[in-house]
């Protein structure tokens, strides 16, 4: 399960992923637009990932910040938001 954070901190929704090649993700009721979940530390760098494996990946590599933008329409949104 990974939490879907609002840009004031509010869960909004969250995202379940099954193992794989047992289904598909779905998400909790609400909207998903605009929302992320950082991983590693909170300020610094960060580099905006379109999900929770590539922004793992990216924090293990790099050490600095990894933002879920739950999908790559929303890569845009999310950054206009940071900015």
């Amino acid at each position: 399960m990974v939490p879907a954070y609002s840009s004031d901190g509010e869960m909004q929704s969250a995202q379940f992923i099954p193992p794989p090649g047992a289904g598909k993700k779905v998400n909790l009721p609400g909207a998903i637009a605009g929302a992320t979940f950082t991983v590693g530390p909170a300020d610094g760098t960060a580099y905006l990932c379109e999900g929770i494996g590539a922004a793992w990946a990216v924090w293990q590599a790099t050490g600095f910040r990894a933002v879920v933008c739950f999908g790559w329409g929303n890569v845009r949104r999310v950054a206009m938001s940071m900015r």
